[in-house]
């Protein structure tokens, strides 16, 4: 968990390539007696299915000329027509600063083919904490550069330096050396994308800002109001001291200075800086598409990358109806089957060696023992645990077998608990985050059949 004294020379380099085929340039296309000329306007990036982000002021002077604009993925070259552009709804220009624009966001809907169809948005969790000095890196394919002067994004590092102004949590200013042609750039932390680029507006005068290298960004939870889902859950430990009584914290306050005080007349070196690392880092659990973006019966892949070495498991928890209708046929052709309420989808069966993830290895989730992992019309609930190393590992059950002609899976609500008392006794120790999964978009039709 990143802390105030974070450095932005710290962070391990995000992998830029593998974000390349979600990054977008937004083209004003312009036709003349001397032919067609092309100007790159911003960048832009997918959120969702057919779905992009973008500054609203590097699109809102086109909205009744959607025709003059195109979005082009400098990864394969293509190029698409924007079919809607749907800015912030509080996107506005600062009466006072003209320049200055709030809740500069805008959604573009674009009809995208492959391979562009298919390529995974951007990691988007809401809610994070961000606090001053916090580590970024900025990845983009820069155009003050040549247009297509890298095959592979380009990332610049900086720091997040703290709200615009006091009581704003959504415009927020950095020191990452961004260029024109470079709005709309998403900005990472360690993982996920926590805001994006708006430009140099923060440098105009009457904001009273001692630099010109201090720039302007919108926080990632501003898009909520655009309807853009979030794809990933970062969980983060709660580090904050535990409350304890007034009374109590007097006397420990009046402890603590006393024989810091002792120390010092001592002649001692107190080290008063010391901060104890968590026990666990955060852990990131991402789809493999927005959650809105699948087809009824379309397979689904789950992503599980620890920030620091821990044993995962993850299990899904049906909605009681569904639950209910897949046991009453299986009792149909097996009498003996049993309710499952609970299933393990992590580790899977015979691999117990894989709940441990080691630091910058990743866990993948595409199937519940023998069967694919698919969408359907109702959101499963899962249930994902990290647990310290030190903790040891937990001995598992079967989560499936053969029943007649058939293999099922078996109800783990046993394993599942023990694990939810285990983090009562050690809250430091283990993380437990429960998300929904993704759900069948109706409008999308239904996947095609497997040969």
């Amino acid at each position: 968990m990143a802390t105030g004294q974070n450095s932005s020379q710290s962070m391990a380099p995000l992998n830029t390539e593998a974000y390349g085929d979600a990054l977008a340039h937004i083209i004003k296309v312009e036709i003349s007696e001397g032919g067609k000329q092309e100007q790159v306007l911003g960048q832009a990036w997918l959120v969702g299915y057919n779905k992009l982000i973008t500054c609203g002021h590097v699109v809102d002077a086109q909205l009744d000329d959607l025709a003059a604009l195109a979005v082009r993925f400098p990864k394969s070259g293509s190029q698409y027509a924007i079919s809607e552009i749907k800015l912030h709804p509080n996107f506005m220009r600062d009466p006072q600063l003209n320049q200055l624009v709030k809740f500069d966001a805008a959604l573009l809907t674009v009809d995208l083919a492959f391979p562009e169809s298919e390529a995974s948005p951007l990691p988007i969790a809401y809610d994070r904490n961000l606090p001053t000095q916090l580590s970024l890196t900025a990845v983009r394919f820069p155009t003050h550069l040549g247009q297509f002067s890298s095959l592979n994004p380009l990332a610049q590092m900086g720091r997040l330096l703290g709200p615009l102004r006091k009581q704003d949590n959504f415009h927020l200013l950095h020191d990452l050396a961004l260029s024109p042609g470079d709005s709309g750039s998403a900005i990472f932390d360690e993982y996920t994308v926590v805001a994006m680029h708006c430009g140099d507006t923060a440098s105009l005068p009457g904001l009273n800002l001692p630099t010109t290298s201090i720039r302007l960004c919108l926080s990632i939870d501003a898009l909520k109001e655009l309807g853009v889902q979030a794809n990933s859950i970062v969980e983060e430990p709660n580090t904050s001291p535990s409350t304890l009584p007034l009374v109590a914290s007097f006397f420990l306050a009046f402890l603590t200075a006393f024989v810091a005080a002792a120390f010092y007349l001592g002649g001692k070196e107190v080290d008063a800086h010391k901060v104890e690392k968590p026990a666990i880092e955060p852990i990131n659990v991402q789809f493999n598409r927005p959650k809105n973006g699948y087809m009824l019966n379309e397979k689904c892949e789950i992503v599980i990358k620890p920030r620091s070495s821990c044993y995962v498991y993850v299990f899904g928890e049906a909605p009681p109806a569904q639950a209910r209708a897949s046991l009453i046929e299986r009792l149909k052709r097996n009498p003996s089957a049993r309710e499952v309420k609970v299933y393990r989808c992590y580790p899977p069966e015979n691999f117990d060696n894989l709940a441990l993830i080691n630091k910058g290895d990743i866990g993948k989730i595409d199937r519940l023992g023998p069967f694919p992992l698919k969408v359907n019309d109702k959101p499963d609930k899962f249930h994902v645990f990290a647990v310290q190393p030190e903790l040891g590992e937990m001995k598992l059950s079967k989560a499936y077998e053969t029943q007649g002609k058939e293999q099922v899976m078996l109800d783990d609500t046993k394993t599942m608990q023990t694990l939810i008392d285990r983090k009562q006794k050690d809250p430091d120790g283990i993380i437990h985050t429960v998300m929904d999964g993704p759900v069948a978009d109706s409008r999308l039709g239904m996947a095609p059949p497997e040969n």
